[in-house]
């Protein structure tokens, strides 16, 4: 199921809970969640099959960046990058529309 606007939805995070989390952990478990509202512990508890036990954890609100890894060294690192390939195509005057999805990902394999 894919998303046309190319963005998670609470019904994308039920069918990952449901085809990939679920069937890969034991009988009890535990998830650490952002505090994002489709991560809720409801649509947990929704997907659950009824032989698993999962004690959902909650990133606070704001602190995100700072103790994710991948937000706090990967995504920080990649999003500077962007910005300053974005300054450098402004600069030459280059028509390329980097927020659409398909010029983002070529823009990854230079």
């Amino acid at each position: 199921m894919t998303s046309a606007s190319g963005k998670l939805t609470s019904e994308h995070f039920k069918t990952w809970l449901k085809d990939v989390y679920f069937p890969n952990v034991g009988h009890s478990s535990v998830l650490l969640i952002d505090s994002w509202s489709g991560h809720c512990p409801n649509a947990v508890k929704e997907a659950a099959p009824p032989n698993k036990i999962v004690d959902v954890k909650i990133i606070p609100k704001g602190t995100t960046g700072k103790i994710q890894p991948l937000d706090a060294f990967g995504f920080r690192v990649w999003k500077n990058y962007v910005r300053r390939f974005e300054d450098s195509i402004t600069l030459m005057n280059e028509d390329i529309e980097l927020h659409k999805r398909n010029n983002i990902i070529k823009l990854q394999t230079l």
